[in-house]
């Protein structure tokens, strides 16, 4: 129950806005997410990785509701991949795949 009221909250885009923001949360969302796009990713991690740090990035959106969902979160990990290694990030970040972003709970 309390995991389908927080994938809920999730989709909300006032209650995003609200995480993102709020004092107490703020500083949580700009330590642990690189960004919102691709290339904001890989300019952190290139940063972090230029630092000798690990990275494990992830693209967020785990509750997928259709199929048409899962298949743009996969080109989203495709572009991720294949953008990591055209940087030569591979060998210090990596790609943390959760298998009910890319359609694993749908039904067949």
């Amino acid at each position: 129950m309390l995991r389908q009221a927080l994938l809920a909250a999730s989709r909300s885009g006032g209650v995003r806005k609200l995480v993102e923001t709020a004092p107490l949360s703020r500083d949580v969302v700009r330590r642990f997410i690189a960004g919102e796009t691709t290339d904001d990713a890989l300019r952190v991690s290139g940063y972090l990785t230029g630092e000798g740090l690990l990275v494990s990035l992830d693209v967020l959106g785990e509750d997928v509701q259709d199929m048409a969902q899962a298949m743009d979160t996969v080109k989203h990990y495709v572009e991720l991949l294949e953008r990591l290694a055209s940087a030569g990030l591979t060998p210090r970040a990596e790609v943390s795949l959760k298998l009910t972003a890319v359609g694993q709970g749908l039904d067949e």
